[in-house]
C-alpha cells in the first residue's frame, strides 16, 4: 500500500473520542511528502502514531528511528533535536566570555586551583632576555610527572583547531612563536573563556577536565605552541572528545574589527 494510504488507512481506524483533530489529515499528507520525516516546526506537523510505529527523525540528517510505546501520543516538536547526537547539535544557549584568571604563583599551585574550580588559570612568565636573544626558563618546575607528555604543534594562518575535551588530562600551553587566540567553554552552565597569548603576551594556560578548548591562530604568521599534558597518549583507550570547531554558537574565533 503507498505510504499516503498507510497513515490515511491509521488514521481512519482511530476510535471514537480520541484526540484526533480535523486539522490532521494534512499532517499525515505532509508526512507523506517526505517520508524521511515531518517539518516539526509547527503544531499542524504534529501527527499520532500507533503503537508499534516507528516515529521518523529528521534534520537535515538521516539518524534513525524511535519507537512510540503509547498508543495515541502527541510528540512535541522539541523532542526531534533532543534525540540528535550531541556531535550534530550547535549550543544555542546565550553565551558569557570571560578572560581566564591570571595567577603569578607557583606551577603546583596554579594547577591546584584551575582543577579545583574547574576553570582556566593564566600564569604570566617573564622572558630572560640579553644582547644574545631571549629565552623562557624553568617551565613547569614541580607540575611535570614521569606518567605526562610534552608536545610540540605548529598551527598555520586561518586555522582554528577546535573542540576537544578531557576526562582525566589537564593541559599547560604556551605558544612559544606568533600568537594563539585559545577558545575555552564549560558545558554545565555555558561559561566560555578566551585568552590572546605568545610572543606579546608569553605565558602559560592551564585547561583542566572536562573543559572543552581550541585554538585559532592570530595574525598573518604561523604559531608554535609547545604543550605538556598530564597524562601520556593513549592510542588504545585515547582521553579524547572532540565536536565540530563552530558548534558552540556564539563563541568569537574570528577577529572583532570595530
Amino acid at each position: 500500500m503507498p505510504l499516503l494510504g498507510r497513515y490515511r488507512a491509521m488514521y481512519s481506524k482511530l476510535p471514537m473520542g480520541s484526540t484526533a483533530k480535523a486539522h490532521e489529515p494534512t499532517a499525515i499528507a505532509r508526512m507523506s511528502r517526505d517520508h524521511s520525516g515531518l517539518r516539526y516546526g509547527s503544531r499542524r506537523a504534529r501527527p499520532i502514531f500507533p503503537v508499534g510505529l516507528q516515529a521518523p527523525i529528521s534534520n537535515g540528517r538521516d539518524c534513525g528511528t524511535v519507537p512510540i510505546s503509547s498508543p495515541l501520543r502527541r510528540l512535541p516538536s522539541g523532542i526531534w533535536k533532543n534525540l540528535l547526537p550531541d556531535r550534530f547539535r550547535k549550543v544555542t544557549m546565550s553565551l558569557e566570555v570571560r578572560k581566564p584568571t591570571t595567577l603569578a604563583v607557583p606551577w603546583a599551585e596554579a594547577q591546584q586551583r584551575a582543577e579545583a574550580e574547574i576553570e582556566p588559570v593564566f600564569v604570566p612568565i617573564n622572558p630572560y632576555a640579553d644582547d644574545r636573544g631571549w629565552s623562557l626558563m624553568n617551565l613547569l618546575t614541580g607540575a611535570m610527572s614521569e606518567r605526562g607528555q610534552i608536545n610540540f604543534s605548529t598551527q598555520y594562518p586561518g586555522v582554528v583547531k577546535a573542540w576537544h575535551r578531557h576526562d582525566k588530562q589537564t593541559d599547560f600551553w604556551t605558544c612559544v612563536a606568533g600568537h594563539l587566540k585559545a577558545g575555552i567553554w564549560r558545558e554545565s552552565d555555558g561559561v566560555a573563556w578566551m585568552c590572546v597569548f605568545g610572543a606579546r603576551n608569553p605565558g602559560v594556560l592551564i585547561i583542566p577536565p572536562p573543559l572543552w578548548h581550541g585554538a585559532a591562530t592570530v595574525g598573518p604568521e604561523s604559531a608554535g605552541l609547545l604543550y605538556y599534558v598530564t597524562h601520556a597518549y593513549d592510542a588504545e583507550q585515547p582521553d579524547e572528545h572532540r565536536r565540530p570547531w563552530d558548534s558552540v554558537e556564539g563563541f568569537p574565533w574570528a577577529t572583532e574589527n570595530g
